[in-house]
């Protein structure tokens, strides 16, 4: 990740400090705007899942099943190369 990418992102508190979440690398999940905007205001939820990769909620009227999902293409520790087995789409 490059200054420039860090530049368009935002710091979400994966356990919200007001909640007792603190700001600690652990506790934090970088995400644009638009994609913090949606975890605080439009009723997305977000979490650290298993092997590091961010995991992201729709709220019921979008997904019924209320199921987490990830994005299989890239992890919280390494997000801008490739998983293994997982080629580019």
């Amino acid at each position: 990740m490059t200054k420039d990418t860090l530049a368009w992102t935002e710091a979400h508190h994966l356990i919200e400090w007001n909640d007792g979440g603190t700001t600690t690398a652990d506790n934090l999940a970088l995400a644009c705007s638009v994609h913090h905007d949606m975890a605080h205001y439009n009723g997305w939820d977000l979490r650290l899942g298993p092997e590091g990769r961010i995991q992201w909620r729709a709220p019921p009227a979008i997904d019924p099943d209320h199921t987490w999902r990830a994005n299989h293409l890239r992890t919280a520790r390494d997000p801008y190369t490739l998983q293994p087995n997982n080629p580019d789409p």
